[in-house]
């Protein structure tokens, strides 16, 4: 029976399953964090059961180097599944599969792509545009700039 005084191994091992499916995940039935991974505690500290999948199979991560998956399910444990990147190689993974919220995805996104061309069309000062739309006048700035909110980026997103 296995119990908060087994090992990490053994309390790893008895909380993820392997679904009859092709995609070869481990999907992790214990505790899950908000934001989709799984959680499992290790003498009293919580940490990502991803993470500690790549260390029993792996050994230590590097500091400063973030667990990755190559599948992109967040509580997939699969050890084949994993990859070690910096933060950037990160970002960039999430990017390249259109997973990384940008724009109007973004959950604090105060523009639109219809907002943002109102302000690149409007002969109104920085000032009232940003009272207007609810951001800072800096934000309007680099609108009209085109260093966010880029008309011709968007196209080819």
């Amino acid at each position: 029976m296995i119990n908060q005084f087994s090992s990490l191994r053994d309390r790893f091992e008895d909380q993820y399953y392997i679904p009859a499916t092709k995609s070869g995940c481990w999907l992790w039935t214990g505790c899950l964090a908000n934001n989709g991974y799984g959680n499992i505690k290790d003498n009293y500290k919580t940490k990502q059961a991803h993470r500690v999948s790549w260390e029993l199979h792996y050994g230590e991560i590097p500091d400063g180097l973030c667990v990755c998956h190559r599948c992109d399910i967040r509580n997939c444990v699969n050890p084949k599944h994993l990859f070690l990147g910096t933060p950037k190689d990160n970002v960039l993974d999430a990017v390249s599969k259109g997973r990384h919220p940008h724009g109007e995805t973004h959950n604090k996104a105060k523009l639109t792509c219809k907002t943002s061309e109102e302000i690149r069309n409007s002969n109104k000062d920085y000032k009232y545009l940003a009272k207007k739309y609810g951001v800072h006048f800096s934000t309007i700035f680099r609108v009209r700039k085109g260093e966010t909110w880029n008309a011709n980026r968007r196209q080819g997103a």
